[in-house]
């Protein structure tokens, strides 16, 4: 078999299982283990899959532009808005991360909510502004703009003089053993800062997040305190986070 058919049909696996077992790949093929690594390496460069330990799971499949982002699975995002509102209360100092899921949040906000708002997204503070019981503050600093948000030193020193009643983190993957990661380095710093100055984690993610990985991690399943899924996410994949001690709902 050339190397490019196999390939191939390892993608073909890929999108059939979710999941690739390096073990199993080897069987399958008749290859050895160091055949199979460079397999899987190779497709990883190309963007087509993210190796874990043991295997391989699929890349996320949302856009990267932001505008695109917003018309992907919007239906979904805007129900798991919905399932967040009984989270917010009146007197919170709140965290909103960039994110289209997290827009579908700051959309939903009760008229009568009177909370403090700190966000890096340009997106969200637009959408907050027609609240009149928020206190709202865009957190400066230089503007990734695939994504709308502000990044840098001088968002960092904002978080650092704050201490949230709840933060809602954006992510692009999350993985029972990797944890939660996005696609760049700035983001994943920011992302990072805002779990550890926040008291409690809260992260919305659609069933196409489940069990993939991007390049950047921002924490680990346990330093999430709740995760809020769709009503017909697969159990089997939820299975694993919900062995690390996960509250999902």
């Amino acid at each position: 078999m050339l190397r490019e058919e196999r390939l191939k049909q390892i993608l073909d696996k890929l999108q059939q299982d979710q999941r690739l077992s390096t073990t199993q790949l080897m069987v399958d093929f008749a290859v050895s283990e160091g055949t199979i690594r460079r397999d899987l390496k190779e497709l990883q460069t190309r963007g087509l899959l993210q190796k874990v330990h043991g295997g391989a799971v699929p890349r996320p499949a949302a856009p990267r532009i932001y505008q695109s982002r917003l018309n992907y699975a919007s239906k979904p995002k805007a129900e798991l808005a919905h399932k967040a509102l009984p989270l917010l209360k009146n007197g919170q100092l709140i965290v909103i991360d960039g994110g289209t899921t997290n827009w579908h949040l700051a959309n939903a906000f009760p008229p009568q909510l009177e909370a403090t708002v700190f966000t890096n997204s340009i997106p969200i503070v637009q959408t907050l502004l027609a609240q009149p019981g928020l206190e709202i503050h865009l957190m400066g600093g230089k503007v990734f703009q695939a994504s709308q948000v502000s990044l840098g030193l001088e968002v960092m020193q904002t978080l650092d003089d704050i201490r949230p009643d709840i933060c809602f983190l954006g992510v692009r993957s999350l993985q029972a053993e990797i944890g939660f990661t996005t696609l760049e380095r700035e983001e994943a710093k920011i992302k990072r800062k805002m779990v550890e100055v926040s008291q409690k984690i809260v992260v919305m993610a659609t069933n196409d997040k489940l069990d993939t990985v991007d390049h950047y991690r921002i924490c680990a399943c346990e330093a999430v305190d709740l995760l809020l899924v769709e009503k017909d996410a697969p159990e089997d994949k939820l299975l694993a986070f919900r062995e690390r001690g996960m509250e999902i709902q």
